[in-house]
Formats: structure tokens, C-alpha cells, sequence
């Protein structure tokens, strides 16, 4: 009987005994076999990336996964002024084609953007799209213009002509070339160049002038006024995430060579990307 209750205390000991061998509770043992374990999943799984990015075709992939996508910045509403470059005046004419720079303006409405990839590291590319520029050019000495014989363009001269105007539509495509570079919070500032072509879809003249009575009234007249169909525009952009500056400058002449004088518009302004 001695034997059996001293063979059951030994049993009943040996766990007390085992944690004070191995100087620590059952609480931090734990803790240290699973410091152990995370330690040598991290260095499996150093050792497996290392393995997969030694393969060309997983390092390409590894790389554009730390960049965003490349996305240009095109699309969105623009406001600009304008104006015409020095030009030379018809032979005996007047410079009637001067502008009011502050009351002449270009709205673009770029509605479709389509972005191009050309670096691994997602910050270089090409960015096209569809838009509609409108174009206001407000005459500077209250005229308007007609077209003459052989489609010359002349000067019209109206009384008491408050403001004159001269007003486009085009259809434009851009080309441009864009680098982005890193910003804070992720956003990226970018730069971009190239050319925008565009098609002619509508011009008018409009004047608002007083009548004998003191009212006002407007005159308008749709036509071609000897206007080229077509046009190419080089364009400089530079903004940061949603806020651009942006200027250009028409390579192609406004109105046809001999009927009018060599027109050369550029405009200055902001906008906000889509």
C-alpha cells in the first residue's frame, strides 16, 4: 500500500518538475516555438521569391506589380486664351483679324482616352483620344469678316457693333507622348508632347450690335469664311494627378493661303483630368 501512494506522488510531480528543468512556463515556450516557425517561413519564403524572380518572365511581371498602371492624362475639360502670332496684313487691307486676348477662349471637351504602355516601370507611354474643341475668337475692333469673291476673306464693318466674334468647332486626335514620375500620396506628376489634329465640323460669325431704337440684336452667319478643313496643333502638357497646364500652337495655317492672312493660333491655359 506504502509503494502504490508513493508510485502515484512521483506521477503527480513529474510535470511540476519538468517545467522547472526547462526554466520557463508552458506560455513562453509557446511563444518561442512559434518566433521559431515564423522565422523559418520567412526564409522559405525569401528563398522561393528569390527563385521565381531569377525567371525573366516573373521579374517583368514582379516589376509592373510594384508600379501602378500607366494611365495618360487626356481626358477631361480644358480652358484657354487665345491669340494670333504676328501676321502679315493682306496688301492694302486693315489688320482686322486682331483678337481681344481676354475675351478669346478655346474649350476642349476630351471625352475618350486610350493609353499606351511603353516602359516596364509603367511611367512612360503614349496616350490618344477623341475630343471637341470650341473655339471663340472675339475681334479686337469690332468688325466681323465676309467672304468675297474667290473666297477672299474681307473685313465687314457694321454700326454700333458692341462685340464681334469668330467661332469653331473641331473634332480633335492627339498623339502624346507622356512621362509620369512619383508623388506623394501615390498621385504622380507627368509631362507630356505632341501633336493634335483636327477636323473642321462648323464656323460662324456673330456680332451683337444696337439698332436705331437702342436695342440689341445679334447677327449670325454660318459658312466656311475660306477656312482650311483640317488643322495640326502641337501641344505641351504638364499637371499633377487631376490638374493640368497645358499650352499650343497651330502648325497649319487658319484660313487658305491667298484669301486670307496667315493665321497662326496658340493658346495658354488649365484644365482638370477625368
Amino acid at each position: 500500500m506504502k509503494s502504490i501512494i508513493i508510485s502515484l506522488a512521483l506521477l503527480l510531480s513529474f510535470p511540476a518538475m519538468a517545467r522547472d528543468y526547462r526554466t520557463g512556463s508552458i506560455d513562453t515556450l509557446d511563444r518561442k516555438v512559434k518566433e521559431i516557425h515564423f522565422r523559418n517561413g520567412q526564409e522559405k519564403a525569401h528563398v522561393k521569391k528569390t527563385e521565381v524572380l531569377s525567371d525573366p518572365i516573373h521579374q517583368a511581371i514582379y516589376q509592373r506589380s510594384q508600379n501602378p498602371r500607366f494611365r495618360g492624362h487626356w481626358s477631361g475639360f480644358n480652358l484657354g486664351f487665345a491669340d494670333f502670332g504676328d501676321y502679315d496684313v493682306m496688301p492694302g487691307g486693315s489688320p482686322f483679324m486682331d483678337l481681344q486676348r481676354k475675351n478669346s477662349f478655346v474649350m476642349q471637351f476630351n471625352m475618350f482616352q486610350y493609353s499606351m504602355r511603353l516602359s516596364k516601370l509603367n511611367n512612360f507611354g503614349l496616350v490618344t483620344g477623341v475630343g471637341l474643341e470650341y473655339q471663340r475668337l472675339r475681334f479686337q475692333h469690332k468688325n466681323s469678316i465676309q467672304r468675297g469673291e474667290n473666297g477672299t476673306i474681307h473685313p465687314l464693318s457694321m454700326e454700333r457693333v458692341k462685340k464681334s466674334s469668330l467661332k469653331n468647332l473641331y473634332l480633335t486626335v492627339p498623339l502624346i507622348c507622356e512621362y509620369q514620375f512619383p508623388a506623394k500620396q501615390h498621385r504622380r506628376a507627368y509631362v507630356g508632347a505632341g501633336i493634335m489634329g483636327g477636323l473642321r465640323l462648323h464656323t460662324k460669325t456673330k456680332v451683337v450690335y444696337k439698332n436705331e431704337d437702342g436695342e440689341s440684336r445679334r447677327y449670325k452667319k454660318a459658312g466656311n469664311y475660306s477656312m482650311n478643313p483640317i488643322k495640326a496643333d502641337v501641344i505641351v502638357r504638364v499637371g499633377y494627378d487631376k490638374i493640368a497646364l497645358w499650352g499650343s500652337y497651330t502648325l497649319t495655317r487658319m484660313m487658305k493661303s491667298g484669301k486670307a492672312p496667315d493665321l497662326h493660333a496658340y493658346v495658354i491655359g488649365c484644365g482638370i483630368n477625368f
